[in-house]
């Protein structure tokens, strides 16, 4: 089922919002992290993300490319010991995929609804794809997924694209000292309610401090001593997890149960060491 709607007025985009905005966009530009922005209620499940996020030496690693969205985006999802199945030029069609095919809200449309469906429908093709290819080996028989073999790969690759775009979208792109206009997708703050969090093992871990992350552990949703979901009547990390329901619940209840718990624990001693792989 879609998450429950509950859209947001971004006619004048709220300082927080835009400080969380400005920090990655300068972040992932290489001009280091600031952890010093104004805090607020996420205004969807993707800012209460940004909201955990906090990179542990303040600097961008070196497997990614300042300003390259998809480069990154793509190496945040090929986690080490999956094995890669694309070629660069099939790589480049899934983003233009992603972007050709992002929705346009109507009026009086709920934004959080189109964007649901919009990316279960985007994730089954993906995932389809990753399947299709040669090699290619599902979470069910696999250690590790072969690329786009999961939800869980398709929902990380996509949801860290959008976090890019949607960033640059509010605050712009960061290059010579300056926040520069650049629109990857450009109705994307449209759906600044409805933007989904990259789920991944980092995340995970910093949720298991939080009073949702202990509910989650005592629901027997999120496993106690290790970064798993139960999906399917199964433990699963991210990179395996291919429920649509249990995912649909992650972005529901991040969205609504987090709050300000997130700067406390995205900069907690305790949390700091674990963070370089956090949805860059």
């Amino acid at each position: 089922m879609p998450i429950p709607c509950s859209r947001v007025s971004l006619s004048e985009t709220r300082s927080d919002l835009l400080a969380d905005c400005e920090t990655f966009s300068k972040y992932v530009a290489g001009a280091g992290f600031n952890p010093e922005c104004a805090t607020g209620e996420p205004v969807s499940a993707l800012h209460a993300e940004m909201q955990f996020w906090s990179p542990a030496n303040g600097h961008l690693p070196k497997r990614y490319q300042p300003n390259n969205a998809e480069h990154n985006a793509w190496k945040a999802m090929q986690q080490m010991g999956i094995v890669g199945t694309f070629t660069p030029i099939e790589q480049r069609n899934i983003f233009d995929e992603i972007r050709k095919t992002f929705p346009v809200l109507e009026t009086a449309q709920c934004a959080q609804s189109v964007f649901d469906s919009w990316l279960c429908d985007l994730a089954s093709k993906l995932r389809n794809k990753g399947l299709s290819k040669k090699g290619a080996m599902p979470p069910s028989v696999a250690q590790k997924p072969t690329t786009l073999a999961s939800f869980g790969l398709v929902q990380k690759l996509v949801n860290i694209y959008l976090k890019y775009a949607f960033c640059w979208a509010v605050a712009g792109r960061y290059q010579n000292s300056a926040f520069e206009p650049f629109a990857v997708i450009p109705n994307i703050t449209d759906f600044s309610c409805a933007l989904h969090a990259p789920i991944d093992r980092i995340l995970l871990t910093k949720l298991r401090n939080t009073e949702l992350g202990r509910r989650w552990i005592d629901d027997g949703f999120l496993e106690k001593r290790q970064d798993r979901l139960k999906a399917d009547g199964k433990w699963v990390p991210w990179s395996k997890l291919d429920c649509w329901g249990a995912y649909i619940k992650f972005q529901q209840e991040i969205r609504i149960g987090v709050g300000k718990q997130a700067q406390s624990v995205a900069h907690s001693p305790n949390s700091s060491s674990h963070t370089s792989l956090l949805s860059v």
